[in-house]
């Protein structure tokens, strides 16, 4: 008889170290889960195994260091004397050949992947590894000891697919922070926060709590005052989400590197060298900044430090630029310029004569403006003669007129001038005006003609642009 009973015992040894995993959904408090492996390769095999396992157990108790408590017991790791040999693993033995690990990482539908190899001693623990979803999971949440069932020790955590255990009311909830919109009001500000799948809220500042009350289900608004970094916090509960972070700041806001509350100001941005250049530039001034960028129709063109002194930034290329000015890690609001490149746009010309109709040899007032001169615009003068055929002393008349528009200035005082001195009409038909530069890219000149003879039609030509006035001269027969 005790041959026979070493032999059972040999066979159990051998195939103990040729286990097969297999995930069973036995269920269990905490949201624990099993898993089960059998006493050799195949389950056929096993369940023989155990089957032959069991009648010794019934049979010679006194032999085997065991104890079965209704079909599920504990059999001791290390079989005594009859061996010598510690076997690995602490199992349970049920009446369906399987042997049963607990542990709390591999939930329903996981891969066990590998399991610890246990020695025998008085009180074990174990950890299995799990695949969940492609995420490894480590988990050593099962004991047993020398003749007794296999238990959950209290610190098992539960697992929870989402969120986290409300051990309150041991399930699992999953309270989020949905937003925290900050709202600053001359007075002092608001956090207005929304959470989901919560009965109640905190806020804490710096660390320590600063809020905190019941959630209702509608959005909660917490005043504040003081400048500086905060965390929102929606719990359901004992379960806590994670921290949201979030900042107040009266003017600015929050540069996290430094955990201050910061204002940097893009002050100016002056445009240079439209249209008429053949490259423009950006002059950046700033406040309360360290660094700045300028982005281009959306993409990064320059960034750098800010020392305290205007940025010049160099362009060549139309297009949106938008400067900001940084200090830390805050970037303050943006200003956007447009910066033009060459050539301008074709000209648009205004001419008037004041006034229209006059007597022979008497004067007439020209006023001009317009908009993107160019170097070859000109203001010229042409005799209306009947059938367009003039006189000899129409065509001097022309000729007089004419040298009197490239030779003399406009009129005196010219508010557009030079050190008091009035332009040329010549010039102030084709260069724009200083102070418009940057602006409208305008030029304005007046002129008073005296001793107009003839009928005369008053032309500002700009390559395709042309306008014109006609100044008529009632005691002739002219048109």
């Amino acid at each position: 008889m005790k041959t026979k009973i070493t032999i059972i015992f040999l066979v159990i040894f051998i195939n103990f170290f040729s286990f097969q995993f297999e995930y069973s959904k036995v269920p269990h408090t905490n949201n624990t889960n099993t898993i089960t492996f059998y006493v050799g390769p195949e389950k056929a095999h096993a369940a023989a195994v155990v089957e032959a396992v069991s009648s010794v157990v019934n049979t010679v108790a006194e032999a085997v260091s065991a104890v079965v408590v209704g079909t599920v017991g504990a059999v001791l790791s290390t079989v005594g004397g009859i061996f010598g040999t510690p076997m690995l693993g602490c199992q349970i033995i049920g009446t369906n050949g399987y042997a049963t690990f607990f542990n709390n990482g591999c939930p329903e539908g996981s891969v066990v992947t590998s399991m610890a190899s246990l020695p025998s001693t008085e009180v074990v623990t174990g950890t299995a590894t799990c695949d969940i979803g492609g995420t490894i999971v480590n988990a050593s949440c099962f004991t047993c000891s020398n003749n007794q069932t296999a238990t959950l020790p209290s610190l098992c955590p539960a697992y929870c697919a989402v969120g986290g255990l409300d051990t309150t009311t041991n399930t699992c909830v999953n309270p989020v922070v949905d937003s925290v919109v900050v709202i600053k009001q001359p007075s002092g500000g608001t956090f207005t926060i929304t959470c989901t799948g919560s009965n109640k809220y905190k806020v804490l500042k710096g660390g320590v709590l600063f809020a905190s009350g019941n959630y209702l289900g509608t959005p909660v608004n917490v005043p504040v005052t003081d400048d500086g970094s905060y965390s929102v916090i929606c719990i359901q509960g004992s379960y806590e989400s994670a921290p949201f972070p979030t900042s107040y700041c009266a003017v600015g806001g929050l540069d996290t590197i430094t955990n201050t509350c910061v204002n940097p100001t893009v002050d100016s941005v002056v445009v240079t060298g439209q249209y008429y250049q053949s490259g423009g530039n950006l002059a950046i001034t700033c406040s309360g900044a360290n660094k700045y960028k300028v982005v281009k129709d959306g993409t990064l063109f320059t960034s750098g430090n800010y020392l305290g002194t205007p940025v010049n930034v160099p362009v060549t290329e139309s297009g949106n630029y938008s400067v900001t000015c940084i200090q830390g890690n805050y970037e303050g609001p943006s200003v956007v310029k447009y910066y033009n490149a060459g050539p301008p746009p074709s000209a648009i010309i205004s001419i008037t004569a004041s006034p229209r109709t006059i007597a022979k040899n008497t004067s007439t007032i020209l006023n001009f403006n317009l908009q993107f001169p160019i170097a070859s615009c000109t203001l010229t003068a042409k005799a209306v003669c009947a059938g367009d055929k003039c006189t000899q002393a129409q065509l001097a008349y022309e000729t007089k007129i004419n040298n009197i528009l490239k030779t003399e200035k406009v009129d005196s005082p010219d508010p557009y001038g030079v050190n008091g001195v009035s332009r040329s009409i010549v010039s102030a038909v084709k260069t724009v005006v200083p102070s418009h530069i940057n602006t409208d890219w305008k030029t304005y000149g007046k002129k008073t003609l005296k001793g107009i003879e003839n009928t005369t039609d008053f032309t500002i030509s700009c390559g395709n642009s042309k306008s014109s006035v006609r100044v008529l001269v009632t005691q002739n027969q002219e048109r």
